[in-house]
């Protein structure tokens, strides 16, 4: 993956957010983690020994302006909880430069729950950064790209076929 996608990686700056209770959202996740080891520069102030749920106001969605791409949670169905629902449609939220770039993503993955999720997280990872690289041919289903979600699945569990899910 990060062959692949080198170009988006190296130029980027993420940030994982999520919606929380009364005007506020929580910025970071254990999901930091798995971006970090995937080479991605994590933004919005977040410290490099951080891994998150630090709680921020709506007001302070400022600390957003230097990411290029935002990863926020969804559950199993693809919809937002409630309180990150909320975050979504502030109106705070849709001034952000990279909401307004079309490069808020959501993620099934976004709380580690455990190995496979991390190892999802990382296929989710790179269809973001598939999506961000504009005029890249898909690649196959079965391209097993050095680095890419389907090869380190096949290095750590030792086969060829792995099916997640989340639950």
């Amino acid at each position: 993956m990060r062959t692949a996608y080198r170009k988006q990686i190296d130029t980027t700056t993420w940030a994982p957010l999520s919606g929380g209770p009364n005007g506020k959202f929580f910025l970071g996740t254990p999901l930091v983690t798995v971006m970090r080891d995937v080479g991605l520069r994590i933004g919005a102030g977040l410290p490099e020994k951080e891994a998150g749920f630090v709680p921020k106001s709506y007001e302070e969605m400022d600390v957003l302006k230097d990411c290029d791409a935002l990863i926020y949670p969804v559950q199993a169905d693809g919809r937002a909880t409630p309180t990150t629902q909320q975050m979504l449609e502030h109106k705070l939220w849709k001034g952000v430069p990279a909401v307004k770039a079309g490069r808020a993503f959501p993620s099934k993955h976004f709380v580690m729950a455990n190995y496979s999720f991390a190892i999802a997280a990382v296929g989710e990872i790179e269809e973001m950064l598939k999506k961000m690289s504009r005029g890249v041919r898909d690649r196959p289903a079965g391209d097993r790209q050095p680095g890419s979600a389907a090869e380190l699945s096949t290095r750590l569990l030792g086969r060829r076929s792995v099916q997640f899910c989340s639950t």
